[in-house]
């Protein structure tokens, strides 16, 4: 997280991406798990030094909302909701361009994420054929 949102912890931010769902666990504040229609935005900022990614809900999605998973403090959800829970890009082990690609394809093309460093949006490729072999 930034600096003066949330006490620094031991560890850093981790943000884990599922088939089905975003997590974000922030040390010391909590967790939150967002299935991907959920998903609001995910923006990468240039800071001095640095890149972070910002991750936000839906504008209609509240801590109540059916699949929404939200442990810790109040005060996470309502940063999640203004500004967006803050990941580092130089702690991940991906890019900017890795993260982009793999939010398109888990949230089904729904959720784009925009900033410096990003590609630009394309179509997803179609599966690979596979080879037919007769008999």
């Amino acid at each position: 997280m930034s600096a003066g949102t949330f006490p620094r912890a031991s560890t850093d931010v981790v943000m884990v991406m599922a088939v089905d769902t975003l997590t974000v666990t922030v040390p010391a504040a909590g967790t939150i798990v967002l299935p991907w229609w959920a998903v609001g935005g995910v923006t990468v900022r240039r800071w001095p030094l640095r890149k972070v990614l910002f991750v936000r809900p839906a504008p209609d999605v509240t801590p109540t909302t059916a699949g929404v998973l939200i442990s810790g403090q109040p005060k996470l959800w309502r940063t999640a909701s203004r500004q967006g829970l803050t990941v580092e890009l130089g702690i991940t082990d991906s890019d900017a361009a890795t993260i982009a690609a793999a939010t398109a394809w888990l949230s089904a093309g729904r959720v784009v994420v925009q900033g410096p460093g990003v590609p630009a949006p394309t179509a997803l490729p179609p599966p690979a054929a596979v080879p037919h072999r007769s008999t």
